[in-house]
């Protein structure tokens, strides 16, 4: 299938492939969340699963295809780590945020770093991400600030 096909062959532009799976037609939906579904993110860290997600293509530049994405990363993170979160919802909250903290720890161009404190805040902005734990959100800031998420087309 197609979504076999864009993490098992080498050399495709990863630019193509975040496109093609950030698409909101219905065949790029499906192909999303058949890539999704080719994941096993069980016992893995939050951030470390959502690495291994994005490795296989670049994250396009457009919101709502980002969106989508972080959907489809949040439910498969919660149907290999049930009980996990509340619900997909906290975890795609937390999804959204850790991109958002990564591009402003990673870019120069941003002024007033976002502190531990405000990463937390933004993580439990949903209503239903009030349930996740302080340890975690602090262990998540520390990792992404130290150790960016890259979104290079490079292997």
């Amino acid at each position: 299938d197609v979504a076999n096909f864009l993490l098992r062959t080498k050399g495709l532009d990863k630019a193509a492939v975040g496109e093609l799976l950030g698409g909101h037609d219905d065949e790029s939906v499906a192909v999303m969340r058949a890539f999704a579904r080719s994941f096993d993110f069980s016992k893995l860290d939050f951030d470390v699963a959502l690495r291994v997600f994005l490795k296989p293509f670049r994250l396009p530049g457009e919101a709502q295809k980002i969106d989508r994405l972080m959907e489809a990363f949040a439910a498969r993170y919660c149907a290999c780590n049930d009980g996990a979160f509340a619900n997909t919802d906290a975890a795609y909250v937390l999804a959204f945020a850790v991109i958002m903290l990564n591009t402003d720890a990673h870019n120069d161009a941003m002024d007033g770093k976002l502190t531990r404190d405000e990463f937390a805040a933004m993580a439990r902005s949903a209503e239903s991400g009030g349930d996740v734990d302080d340890a975690m959100l602090h262990t998540l800031y520390d990792r992404v600030v130290k150790d960016e998420i890259k979104f290079t087309d490079e292997e």
